[in-house]
């Protein structure tokens, strides 16, 4: 009994060692190359497959694919084209001329090409507005909405004038909406602290130093040493004593400089003729900024500024001097073109002294114009107007605009 369970025991173990053995003979074959491959399932290459065979142990039945030429893709060839519209995809159909399968390349839809083609409602501050698009492919038309804009305020209205040694107030109105704002300004040619370097403020403190109120460097910044010593000096000649220096104190300083530096001379003869004063003409007074103005019965009235005025005579000149239709054309030609450059000019500077908070309104407000401009003539275009008309209507509004910007450049500079 005891030798048969002996006899099974070994059995069992010979079973359990067979396999092992079996598996280390593999794998000494895998190490040292010595399975005996059979080259099976031989598959050529397509458009779309590998070309491979496969190495199979007859031992031990491992495999391996080797791959023996790459897929060479399809020789294609165009049979059909339909082009994508702005909503619809389009595709090319191809049939490869190898294996015969027909493939289809999609083409997605363009989308549509929408251009602003009239104004329909200009953008206040109060309600967005609306502009027509037109689609440049296929013609759908559309609506684009622009945004509310800020205020746009008019000319300032002084409320109380500004004298050689106090402030004025102004104020203005929104165009759209009526609201009012106001402010304190200094007359014109008024020094103060914190208004930036100017050559003026230089010549103000290289007069202070010499009358000895100053003793610092013509830097040409008004800061607290030279408003210091210009309360010195207001205090000094009986002057109110506010530290600024109002046309009334610089002319003071001047007076005071001048008595100091000059030399003392003979007493010069009294002539004993008197000589008969030559007329002269009083020179054009011309406001810092242009403004606009209504009078009772609603008409504007516009004061040009000096440069604008220049303008304005040299295109009326043109026009008064026009005497065919072809010349009063071409008048109105130069005189929109002399109000383009002026405005582009007058926006460049805007936008070189605003500052970064500022420049996306003032970007904002040139485009919206550009906008509505372009908008009004291609409208008289459609209407069939003349090339003069449109010329004459476009310059007027180039005016307008120019005399809205140096009113508004005006007043930044006195914020």
């Amino acid at each position: 009994m005891k030798k048969r369970v002996w006899i099974v025991a070994v059995l069992c173990i010979l079973a359990m060692l067979l396999p092992m053995a079996h598996a280390m003979d593999c794998w000494y074959k895998e190490k040292y190359g010595d399975h005996d491959w059979e080259q099976v399932d031989v598959k050529l290459p397509t458009c779309e497959t590998d070309g491979s065979y496969t190495l199979e142990c007859r031992q031990c039945g491992e495999n391996k694919k080797v791959v023996t030429e790459k897929a060479y893709g399809h020789d294609k060839k165009l049979m059909e084209s339909v082009d994508p519209s702005c909503t619809k995809t389009g595709y090319k159909r191809y049939a490869c001329e190898t294996c015969g399968k027909t493939i289809f390349d999609e083409i997605p839809a363009a989308g549509h090409k929408y251009k602003d083609v009239e104004m329909l409602e200009i953008a206040t501050c109060q309600q967005e507005g609306s502009m027509r698009t037109r689609c440049t492919v296929c013609g759908q038309t559309g609506l684009r909405t622009i945004k509310k804009t800020d205020h746009k305020y008019g000319s300032w209205t002084i409320t109380t004038a500004a004298t050689d040694h106090s402030m004025g107030s102004r104020t203005h109105k929104c165009s759209y909406c009526g609201k009012a704002q106001s402010e304190d300004f200094y007359p014109d040619g008024t020094l103060y602290r914190g208004m930036g370097k100017n050559n003026d403020v230089a010549e103000l403190q290289r007069m202070l130093i010499d009358l000895r109120f100053l003793n610092d460097k013509t830097d040409g910044i008004f800061g607290k040493k030279t408003e210091q010593a210009v309360k010195d000096y207001q205090k000094w000649a009986r002057l109110e004593v506010t530290g600024v220096a109002y046309p009334q104190t610089i002319n003071a300083v001047g007076n005071s400089w001048e008595e100091m530096m000059a030399p003392t001379a003979a007493p010069t003869p009294v002539p004993t003729e008197v000589p008969t004063p030559v007329p002269t003409e009083a020179p054009v007074e011309y406001p810092a900024c242009c403004t606009a103005t209504m009078d009772e019965n609603g008409a504007e009235h516009i004061a040009y500024c000096e440069l604008h005025d220049a303008i304005h005579q040299a295109a009326a000149q043109m026009l008064a001097e026009a005497k065919t239709d072809a010349a009063v054309a071409n008048a109105w030609k130069i005189a929109r073109s002399m109000w383009s450059a002026e405005l582009d000019s007058l926006y460049s500077g805007w936008k070189a002294a605003a500052t970064p908070e500022e420049l996306p309104q003032i970007a904002s407000d040139q485009a919206l114009f550009m906008a509505m401009l372009n908008s009004q003539e291609g409208l008289m275009k459609n209407r069939g107007a003349s090339q003069a008309a449109r010329d004459e209507k476009v310059a007027a509004l180039l005016m307008e605009q120019c005399v809205y910007v140096c009113a508004a450049m005006y007043a930044q500079s006195l914020a």
